[in-house]
């Protein structure tokens, strides 16, 4: 086997390496997009639960919730008033 020979063998078999860990990656970001899904609507239906049995507060229980959950975690949308009231049961 020749010099450039060798060189393209190493070559093919980084490519191969290459791919094989392009696609470890891919996977797993994948995997982490579709539990980090599972548990956000894991959440709203926790949150749902806690809205439904304490109705008794009323409407203005909910509006305070969406402040102080607004206020608590800035970086985190979805907890308007309106989203709060969707993930009512």
């Amino acid at each position: 086997m020749t010099k450039q020979q060798e060189q393209t063998n190493l070559n093919d078999q980084f490519q191969e390496i290459s791919k094989n860990v392009k696609e470890m990656v891919q996977k797993t970001q994948l995997e982490i997009m579709m539990h980090a899904n599972t548990k956000l609507v894991e959440l709203y239906f926790n949150i749902g639960k806690v809205l439904s049995t304490n109705f008794i507060w009323g409407n203005k229980f909910v509006e305070t919730l969406a402040i102080e959950l607004k206020l608590s975690f800035p970086n985190i949308k979805g907890f308007s008033v309106r989203n709060l009231n969707y993930m009512k049961a």
